[in-house]
């Protein structure tokens, strides 16, 4: 039997209701999903669901995490009152990637199923790794050790945690790398604090790299940081992982198994835990970082390919179209 045709619409989604009137039409194994919350243009799936009686799943992307919630707090308070509420609370089922964003949707009075199922992963080929492997041998500066950070340079990363951590802990011979978009001008603020810490000499600041460029960066890191406040899955972990590198990561990112795997470090969030695991992960041998890697990179390839996520996707949708008995990745609430 084939599967259910399923719709997607995102907050890059444009003309919503003119998409989905031209293209849902009235069929048993039609589905809705809608990635992300709050803006208005999104009620458009559920809204069309519920007309058409087909079912819908919502994927929040963590935009109901606590620190989520309390950016533009009475956008948000009245959005939740007017719609946002009612279309999770109605949904058929919400997809979250980890236990943590589970937690905070049931905190919210959210009663609807949750399939907890993590994002998948793209992972560089062994075949491309090894060839990373030689290049890094032949570096131009290979006495330099980098801390790295790449993703958007926006205040919820807590980068300036970082900064502040590394004044504490500063070493010769290492430096930060700090790689991504520019958001609300937040890079100015990173700059003046570490300019005031006396650090600035210590930080270099690169623009958005290509797949290519962003997998040699990973791999050439000796640590990647992130010292975020909070994370729906945090995708970067496992794209570092899947390089060989480890992880300093803080408790708003759903990453306790890199601590459990021994391939990194899941802290509390603030500076002075996220000081004593670099401070720790400085003072490791090359060789016992890259040990480290290799056991998150293994942790990456079992947990994470996309095999295996997109399995247990296609089995919510089966369940929701009543081709098949609910899957055990889907939680209902007690």
């Amino acid at each position: 039997m084939d599967g259910p045709e399923c719709f997607l619409l995102s907050a890059n989604a444009r003309n919503a209701d003119e998409y989905l009137q031209t293209r849902i039409a009235v069929k048993s194994r039609s589905i809705i999903h809608v990635n992300g919350l709050w803006l208005p243009f999104l009620n458009a799936g559920p809204r069309f669901a519920q007309n058409a009686n087909v079912p819908y799943v919502v994927s929040p992307r963590g935009m109901a995490a606590p620190w989520a919630m309390r950016h533009k707090q009475i956008k948000k308070a009245m959005a939740w009152r007017l719609y946002q509420k009612r279309i999770l609370q109605n949904a058929n089922c919400l997809h979250a990637t980890a236990d943590i964003e589970m937690q905070h949707l049931r905190n919210l009075g959210i009663k609807a199923p949750i399939a907890v199922i993590p994002n998948g992963v793209e992972i560089i080929s062994n075949e491309r790794l090894e060839q990373l492997n030689v290049e890094r041998k032949h570096r131009a500066h290979p006495e330099i050790r980098t801390l790295l950070f790449l993703g958007r340079i926006q205040k919820v990363k807590g980068l300036t945690n970082l900064v502040k951590a590394w004044a504490k802990v500063r070493q010769p011979g290492w430096r930060i790398q700090i790689v991504g978009p520019e958001e609300d001008n937040h890079q100015s603020e990173i700059e003046r604090l570490a300019r005031r810490l006396g650090v600035l000499q210590d930080i270099s600041f690169t623009g958005p790299q290509s797949n290519e460029a962003k997998w040699k960066t990973y791999h050439d890191a000796d640590i990647f940081v992130l010292p975020t406040y909070t994370e729906n899955f945090g995708l970067t972990v496992a794209e570092a992982l899947g390089c060989e590198t480890p992880v300093i990561t803080t408790k708003g990112a759903p990453w306790k198994e890199i601590s459990t795997n021994s391939c990194g470090w899941w802290v509390d969030i603030g500076v002075d835990p996220l000081a004593s695991a670099m401070l720790e992960a400085m003072n490791l041998t090359d060789h016992q970082r890259k040990e480290m890697g290799r056991r998150g990179r293994q942790m990456v390839l079992e947990k994470y390919g996309w095999t295996g996520i997109a399995r247990q996707i296609n089995e919510v949708y089966s369940w929701l179209s009543g081709q098949s008995t609910m899957p055990t990745c889907v939680k209902r609430a007690a």
